[in-house]
């Protein structure tokens, strides 16, 4: 996956508080976010996982009201999705985005397709300077062990640049 962070500051906060002042999408991510956890749980192929980007990028509850509450984060992911021609997700209450790629090796490409829009100023920096930009890779199964070298039982994120 492709992680792109703008240097925005996002008031978790105030996401929630737009949020629960109305900011909501028309349909709710959490039938989507549920499927993906038992999914998840059957352990779901990459490629299934791929396959479902689209709907994946659109389940988080929360991205109406982070562009409610950072207005200028619509034009940045709107360019990033230009860039990369694929559905942008959002982490959390933002402003991280995220990218699913079949393989390490294309997300790289990705984010040097990324570094090289920021150059040229296809995707603004917002906030205070240039975007973070980095790849990581979702492994699983049991016997991956984390950067810190403790065992998490198949649930390693670990990322690379």
């Amino acid at each position: 996956m492709l992680i792109v962070t703008p240097r925005l500051p996002m008031s978790t906060p105030a996401v929630f508080a737009a949020y629960a002042g109305g900011a909501r999408p028309a349909t709710s991510g959490l039938a989507a976010s549920e499927r993906l956890v038992a999914e998840l749980q059957a352990c779901l192929s990459g490629a299934m996982l791929l396959a479902r980007a689209e709907e994946l990028a659109a389940a988080n509850d929360l991205l109406p009201a982070a562009l409610q509450v950072a207005p200028a984060l619509a034009i940045f992911r709107a360019a990033l999705g230009r860039i990369v021609g694929r559905p942008v997700g959002q982490s959390g209450s933002g402003p991280t985005a995220w990218v699913l790629y079949p393989s390490l090796a294309t997300a790289r490409k990705a984010a040097r397709f990324v570094r090289l829009g920021i150059r040229d100023g296809s995707l603004p920096s917002i906030g205070g300077g240039e975007p973070f930009v980095a790849v990581s890779t979702i492994l699983s199964g049991e016997s991956h062990i984390d950067r810190a070298g403790a065992h998490n039982g198949g649930r390693t994120l670990s990322k690379g640049r």
